[in-house]
């Protein structure tokens, strides 16, 4: 939704994000604000929404720079390339941990810390044995369909 949203809140938002440090101070805001609503038992309800403004507005700081300070284009691609596999495959990542029998509780800092590794190495295979090869397939239909004539 942020997505499909995004001129509108960078219009509207353009003296917040404007300034050069403000991605690294709304970064900080979103990891101070989970802290705060996991000990005030609030990340399933006014944690989560203020999570959700702050990330729009970090994204909409992120959205017309050209480079990002600290990370190279390549990593950043490479994230870029991770990011739909990790939205995918987190939750079933999440339920192999808790159905491991591993001693871990949900929500918390360690489960995060092992759960990470996990969810990684789950969206590397999707990325490299179901994303590029239909991405191959993908390109060579496109291709072949540019031949034919109408």
């Amino acid at each position: 939704m942020i997505y499909h949203y995004k001129d509108e809140i960078s219009k509207r938002l353009s003296v917040l994000v404007a300034p050069s440090p403000a991605p690294a101070i709304f970064f900080f805001l979103i990891i101070l604000n989970y802290m705060a609503s996991r000990k005030l038992d609030l990340l399933m309800g006014p944690g989560f929404y203020i999570n959700y403004a702050l990330n729009a507005v970090l994204l909409s700081s992120l959205m017309d720079k050209k480079t990002l300070p600290f990370i190279s284009r390549k990593l950043d691609k490479r994230c870029g390339e991770f990011s739909y596999p990790i939205y995918l495959i987190h939750f079933q990542a999440g339920l192999i941990l808790l159905g491991s029998g591993a001693a871990l509780e949900k929500g918390s800092l360690q489960f995060a810390i092992v759960s990470l590794p996990v969810i990684l190495g789950l969206s590397w295979l999707m990325t490299a044995f179901v994303e590029r090869p239909i991405e191959k397939v993908r390109q060579r239909v496109k291709g072949s369909a540019r031949g034919r004539p109408k």
